[in-house]
């Protein structure tokens, strides 16, 4: 996953955040004790998840480093309009407008289909977050209750199913 922000292109590999300039130099700006999971610019800042067992980080744009004080944990991040969304287990995703470091700061747990699967990438499409997993995209309804919108796809559930999806020209 690549991020454009502060004037750079950020990626990870591995426990290693890095980022490229417009000259097409490389940088190492991280690296953390346990595997990046993945990144997501919020609020003019690089939020970085480290999965179920390590709270999130932020960076600002002066390259300072914050990692939130209570047990604010993520898996995947994705942004839909103003919202930041997470996911903290398999199944569940919750959203917040304000610091993401803060833990009061998320809104309602939402169960996005069972634990068999993963949540392996959250996505915006038309306005709203969708969710991948092995098994297919959940979108939610009106009453936030996360539907499969491709349930073909739970008849080859793959590890890799949704990886790398991404939108273009609104499709």
């Amino acid at each position: 996953k690549f991020k454009l922000w502060n004037s750079k292109m950020w990626a990870f590999y591995d426990k290693e955040l890095v980022s490229v300039n417009s000259s097409g130099v490389g940088e190492s700006e991280a690296y953390f004790s346990v595997t990046i999971t993945d990144i997501e610019v919020f609020n003019n800042e690089l939020i970085i998840a480290l999965g179920a067992a390590t709270k999130i980080y932020k960076a600002t744009t002066s390259d300072v480093y914050t990692q939130a004080t209570d047990n604010t944990f993520a898996i995947k991040l994705g942004v839909a309009g103003k919202n930041l969304w997470r996911s903290s287990t398999t199944q569940l995703v919750s959203s917040c407008t304000t610091t993401p470091l803060t833990l009061a700061s998320w809104g309602t747990d939402y169960t996005v289909g069972n634990s068999t699967y993963n949540i392996n990438i959250l996505i915006e499409y038309g306005g709203f977050i969708w969710v991948g997993k092995s098994d297919g995209f959940y979108a939610p309804d009106i009453n936030s209750v996360f539907y499969n919108q491709t349930p073909q796809m739970r008849q080859w559930p793959d590890t890799n199913n949704c990886n790398g999806a991404f939108t273009s020209q609104g499709y």
